[in-house]
């Protein structure tokens, strides 16, 4: 389907069920709107006019953000507390100056003292300095498809309802000595874009699916800088060597339009050597089916194998690297009951399958794939299609709702893939 027709079709969704009410909703809510930029310049620049736009946004948040000023802000003030995160700080300028560079002009735009911003942009490595296992969450959802009829990434970001109040989404176009970069992220107030999901300019799709590791990796490069640098990623290779470097492990779920190939990606940060790094491909499936013709048995049959053909759902656990020690039960524990409802699910083998899926509210022991509880909510939805080169941003129940933000995967320099229907 051609670009101008796809991007019209989804308009005529937004048009239709924008404002519509979930009924299905124990307590019903609106779809919000998600605000969404575009910033150009060098890495300072896009920094500095980011926290311009979003000045009221990144202020309230972090007024309102009680971790910050009960945990982060004490421990920075104490001497321990400060040798430590003035290694983090050294270790980003050292690795990623271009993105220390961005974070200073976000501070210097919104107004917001640097010190506070580089604290939030570090919290996970702090939330382990102060042993604060209770701040830790449910977590994020991932299911991959690939398949003859879908190629496609569906996510659900999982967080504090006070960070999803203040999301947005932001397209950068960076033009520096370093280099050129062309991304697109959801992203949080004040802090650098990549921990969530996104895409860049050379057709890659990027979602986060955070692990609990304990142990921080400090000679290693902040976790938020390292997903950072993954948005500007541009093969499989360079992102590999991309989290070797990281603090802190992660899931990463990673797509390319261009081919349609799909992986997860789990890493273990380690501060004696390399991270240790597992890619797994989740092959494309030779049948061609719908959400309808697949029975349940079958998804008991690939789950068992280790080349997994066709879906792949993963948590905020590690699947497939053993004996990493967790910071806290809970992500593990909800990660298991939600593995454990998908694998109950027929399997999703569309977009629209996927929506379905992601869209679950079906609570266990106080936890669900599509989640709303008081503190802890699926934030937003996203579905990157890779076949049809879309991204769809859900900011409610995407069984339900059409989606806010609407935007074509386009692969710079390739004039295939360019739209103007937006012209």
């Amino acid at each position: 389907m051609a670009h101008r027709e796809l991007i019209r079709q989804m308009s005529k969704e937004v048009e239709h069920c924008r404002m519509r009410r979930m009924s299905d909703y124990e307590e019903e809510e609106i779809a919000r709107g998600i605000p969404s930029h575009t910033v150009e310049g060098t890495y300072y620049e896009v920094g500095l006019e980011t926290g311009k736009i979003f000045k009221d946004s990144i202020q309230e948040f972090h007024d309102n953000l009680d971790r910050l000023h009960q945990c982060y802000i004490p421990y920075y003030e104490s001497s321990v507390g400060r040798e430590m995160c003035d290694k983090f700080l050294e270790t980003a300028k050292r690795r990623y100056p271009q993105y220390v560079r961005e974070l200073e002009g976000i501070a210097e735009g919104a107004e917001v003292p640097f010190y506070k911003i580089f604290l939030v942009n570090i919290r996970h490595e702090l939330e382990r300095m102060v042993k604060k296992k209770d701040m830790e969450g449910d977590g994020c959802t991932t299911i991959i498809i690939n398949n003859p009829t879908d190629a496609a990434i569906g996510h659900n970001e999982d967080g504090e309802r006070i960070y999803g109040y203040h999301a947005y989404m932001i397209e950068m176009e960076i033009r520096d000595d370093v280099k050129r970069e062309h991304v697109t992220a959801f992203a949080y107030p004040g802090c650098l874009p990549g921990n969530a999901m996104g895409f860049n300019g050379h057709g890659l799709v990027f979602t986060i699916n955070y692990i609990s590791q304990k142990e921080v990796a400090m000679s290693k490069v902040p976790w938020q800088f390292t997903c950072r640098a993954m948005l500007a990623a541009t093969s499989l290779e360079e992102l590999i060597e991309i989290w070797k470097e990281a603090a802190l492990g992660v899931s990463v779920n990673f797509g390319d339009v261009k081919t349609q190939r799909t992986y997860n990606i789990e890493v273990a940060a380690s501060d004696s050597g390399p991270s240790v790094v597992n890619v797994l491909e989740i092959v494309k499936s030779k049948e061609h089916f719908t959400t309808t013709d697949v029975q349940t048995t079958v998804f008991s049959t690939l789950e068992s194998s280790n080349d997994p053909r066709g879906y792949y759902c993963h948590c905020n656990k590690y699947e497939r690297i053993a004996g990493v020690p967790v910071f806290g039960t809970k992500p593990t524990k909800t990660s298991v009951i939600r593995m454990a409802r998908f694998r109950h699910m027929v399997p999703p083998c569309d977009t629209r399958g996927l929506c379905w899926a992601l869209g679950d509210r079906h609570v266990c022991e106080g936890t669900a794939i599509f989640l709303q509880s008081a503190a802890w909510c699926t934030l937003a939805t996203g579905i990157f299609n890779l076949k049809e080169r879309t991204c769809r941003i859900y900011s409610a129940n995407p069984m339900t709702t059409a989606p806010m933000v609407l935007l074509p995967i386009e692969v710079d320099g390739d004039d295939d893939c360019k739209d103007d229907a937006f012209e």
